[in-house]
């Protein structure tokens, strides 16, 4: 049994995942919450309410957000609270932890990054793990969180770093800061063409149909830059993934969690991948939701999703 939790800038996602890849447990968390020490052992005594099965799973943790990291390591007993400092700047030493640490760090996953000369997110890195062992095929890994990461990996398991663009609530927050006369993003209405006639609904357009135009297009560049003579299939990951679905035109997936899965999936360390104790036969039993693009289905589509 794995505890995954996957801590993005904005949201934090604490999972629990059974032997044959079952979700029993899921929670999201504030990120900036959790910036104090003090709050880690809330979170936790939170995940064992929830759930007691949390206090005896494996813990498994991917961390983007550095401000959450450094309180993290004060509460697993790496820092002391006298030298917690939230300001300190990023240091490499700082990620050397013991060899039985629950953080899970770029060297512990085991994709092939011949073409990546510099440092990935763990984020990124894990979605694409997952989704080459869930679909075995050339894959488009698009996460739509605080930010968009729209990343290649193929059949083989070779990574290609690709895009990252601002999200749809970074992106809309920062025009908001800017005109601050603009309606709120939940506020939005519907709108799915790309000539509007008034304000609110072009908003709407420049944010959620130019995110799907873009991953339609930078998914084909890849492919092209990569060299790769077979199709690409797209996997949609994130909080805004049902949001930004109906707005492509091409067939894609949606497999929520994708992140949490790449850390369950991910073999032991010193282990290899047969012996590690979630077998691959059960990739089946995670929920994959396939879309295709339909006009006539758009509108009433878009009214089920949540783009709040």
């Amino acid at each position: 049994m794995i505890f995954a939790i996957d801590i993005g800038n904005t949201r934090t996602k604490a999972v629990l995942i059974d032997e044959d890849l079952s979700i029993l447990a899921q929670k999201n968390w504030s990120t900036p919450e959790l910036f104090e020490p003090d709050r880690w052992k809330y979170f936790f005594d939170i995940m064992h309410e929830l759930d007691p099965l949390f206090f005896i799973a494996e813990l498994r943790i991917s961390c983007v957000s550095w401000r959450a990291f450094l309180s993290l390591r004060v509460h697993l007993g790496y820092d002391t609270l006298e030298s917690f400092d939230i300001n300190r700047e990023f240091n490499e030493d700082l990620l050397i932890l013991p060899i039985h640490n629950f953080v899970i760090l770029e060297a512990d996953i085991p994709i092939n990054r011949e073409f990546v000369t510099g440092m990935v997110g763990t984020d990124r890195l894990l979605a694409a793990y997952a989704a080459h062992k869930i679909f075995e095929k050339n894959t488009t890994v698009v996460c739509l969180g605080t930010a968009t990461t729209i990343d290649l990996i193929t059949g083989t398991g070779v990574f290609f770093s690709g895009a990252i663009l601002p999200g749809i609530d970074a992106s809309y927050q920062g025009l908001r800061d800017r005109a601050t006369s603009l309606p709120a993003l939940s506020d939005l209405p519907l709108s799915d063409t790309m000539l509007n006639t008034d304000t609110a609904h072009s908003l709407y357009t420049g944010l959620f149909l130019s995110q799907a135009l873009l991953i339609e297009e930078i998914s084909k560049k890849q492919i092209e830059e990569a060299g790769l003579k077979n199709p690409c299939n797209i996997a949609l990951t994130g909080g805004r993934s049902y949001s930004i679905s109906p707005h492509i035109r091409m067939e894609h997936d949606i497999v929520d969690n994708l992140v949490a899965y790449g850390l369950a999936l991910i073999p032991e360390k010193n282990n290899s991948i047969e012996e590690h104790k979630i077998d691959t036969k059960h990739l089946k039993n995670i929920k994959i939701i396939n879309k295709e693009y339909s006009p006539d289905s758009r509108i009433s589509d878009l009214k089920d999703s949540n783009h709040e």
